[in-house]
C-alpha cells in the first residue's frame, strides 16, 4: 500500500520471481477512491505508518500479522479495517477516535 500516491498493490515474491512481479491482471495496482483517505496502517506487532508505503504480509497460509487500516471518508467519518491473524478474520467497524 503507497499511502502517498495513493493505491494499493500486490507483490509475489516466490523462488523464481525475486522481482516479486504480479502477471495476474485482476491483481494490478489500484487507486484509492477519491473520497477514501488511508490515514494510518498498524502492524501488531510492529510499527504505525501515515506515510510512504506500508506492507501487509499474506501467505498461503493467511495474514502473517494482525493490522488495523484506519481511513477518512471526507465527511469527518473514520473507520477501521482490522485483520486478525490468529483467526483470519477481517472487520470493519466505525471509529469514534479522531
Amino acid at each position: 500500500m503507497d499511502l502517498d500516491e495513493r493505491r494499493y498493490y500486490f507483490t509475489i515474491s516466490e523462488m523464481g520471481n525475486p522481482e516479486g512481479k504480479v502477471n495476474d491482471r485482476y491483481l494490478l495496482p489500484v487507486p484509492f477512491p477519491r473520497s477514501l483517505a488511508v490515514e494510518e496502517v498498524r502492524l501488531i506487532p510492529g510499527e504505525r505508518v501515515s506515510e510512504g508505503k506500508a506492507v501487509i504480509p499474506f501467505t498461503p497460509m493467511g495474514m502473517l500479522f494482525s493490522f488495523e487500516i484506519v481511513v477518512g471518508d471526507g465527511e469527518g467519518a473514520a473507520y477501521v479495517v482490522t485483520g486478525n491473524s490468529l483467526t483470519g478474520n477481517i472487520s470493519l467497524r466505525r471509529s469514534d477516535e479522531r
